[in-house]
């Protein structure tokens, strides 16, 4: 299954479900529509909390990642701005005039968290692939309707990186040259300083292989290379070699060229189911499966427990492709793989895509991964 209605489109529907509250608005997160009124809410400075852990009240369920608008120290104006809100977004807004919940965590709870309203800027310009940068530009400013700021690469390393709490790196061309050559070694730290004074880092694609390299440093995965198979045809081709003597001892120009290894098969565009951990914040909103988009050869390993958490992997080989086509190499390689990672650093988030989730800005049930890398991260 994929995310519950994250692949709905706009409702009438969209609605305050009684009348004004006295003490908080709830919003269930869990559909595309929640993270369009959470982006039109931050917006407009409302302040709004969200929650970690599930809670009930009025014998309704709301999930992690939901959201509660209290009353107190919002606008008088707050109940019709929600239902003007709600009925332009689709979303479903619950009043309420209690605090006390059936069950999980209350609204004074630590597991509920006060978000921000996020600064979010994004790299463009060389290295970075016009396509990675107008599809997330596409979807943040157009669909969501949020704000982007746009800084040159080559401006990162002089840039005020305090005035954002989110730095979106997208994709880029490996043949085209990478981040590290625009940035320089002070351009980088820039960047580190900044994230582990608490800023969110969200990488997309072939920017998550350059976080891996040790110069960088900033994820604990690494990018797999496609090592040849050390496999019992070449020891059977070197015995008979020994059985007919010097006749064999020619030399083998395929073999002497072939390298040590190499990155693996191109993924030529295909739909692959991965498994997602929704009790982390990355998550959010997502039943245990959802479907990701695949064209590339990017296979990224996993991280290790200690060091970060793989909040969305590719399925079992025998349950990982749903539409289009991909080698078997490449599904033995992908199967179990990372999609989405998170590590901390310092006091600020690194957050890592294996593929670009907004390609084209058409696979929108993988738009609460973006929406909670942007709006969430800052607020862990």
């Amino acid at each position: 299954m994929t995310s519950a209605n994250v692949n709905q489109p706009i409702s009438p529907k969209g609605q305050v479900t009684g009348p004004a509250a006295s003490v908080a608005y709830l919003v269930p997160w869990n559909s595309n529509s929640s993270g369009r009124l959470l982006a039109e809410v931050m917006r407009r400075g409302i302040r709004i909390f969200s929650t970690d852990e599930a809670f009930s009240i009025g014998g309704q369920e709301f999930p992690r990642g939901s959201l509660i608008i209290k009353v107190k120290n919002n606008p008088e104006d707050l109940h019709s701005q929600l239902a003007s809100i709600a009925q332009k977004t689709g979303a479903t807004v619950v009043p309420t005039d209690s605090a006390w919940v059936d069950s999980g965590v209350n609204f004074g709870s630590n597991n509920v968290l006060f978000l921000k309203k996020v600064r979010v800027a994004m790299a463009y310009n060389t290295p970075t692939s016009v396509g990675s940068v107008g599809s997330l530009r596409y979807l943040l400013e157009q669909a969501y309707g949020y704000p982007v700021t746009l800084i040159q690469t080559s401006d990162l390393s002089r840039s005020d990186l305090s005035d954002y709490d989110v730095l979106i790196l997208p994709d880029y061309s490996r043949w085209g040259g990478g981040y590290q050559g625009i940035l320089g070694g002070r351009g980088l730290e820039r960047i580190r300083s900044w994230v582990e004074a608490g800023g969110t880092l969200i990488a997309i694609g072939e920017t998550s292989r350059w976080l891996t390299e040790e110069k960088v440093a900033f994820l604990a995965s690494e990018a797999e290379d496609k090592t040849p198979d050390d496999d019992s045809e070449e020891g059977e081709e070197e015995d008979e070699a020994d059985d007919v003597g010097d006749e064999t001892d020619d030399y083998d120009i395929e073999a002497s060229v072939k390298p040590e290894s190499e990155r693996p098969d191109l993924v030529p565009g295909a739909i692959l189911r991965i498994t997602v951990d929704n009790t982390h914040w990355l998550g959010y909103g997502y039943d245990e499966d959802a479907n990701a988009l695949v064209e590339s050869r990017l296979v990224m390993t996993p991280l290790k427990l200690d060091r970060g958490r793989n909040v969305a992997r590719y399925a079992s080989e025998d349950r990982l492709v749903l539409s289009g086509f991909t080698w078997e190499d490449s599904r033995e390689q992908l199967a179990g793989k990372a999609y989405l990672m998170h590590q901390s650093l310092g006091r600020g988030n690194v957050v890592a895509f294996a593929e670009n989730p907004t390609y084209r800005a058409f696979m929108d049930g993988l738009d609460l991964f973006v929406l909670n890398a942007i709006f969430f991260g800052p607020a862990h």
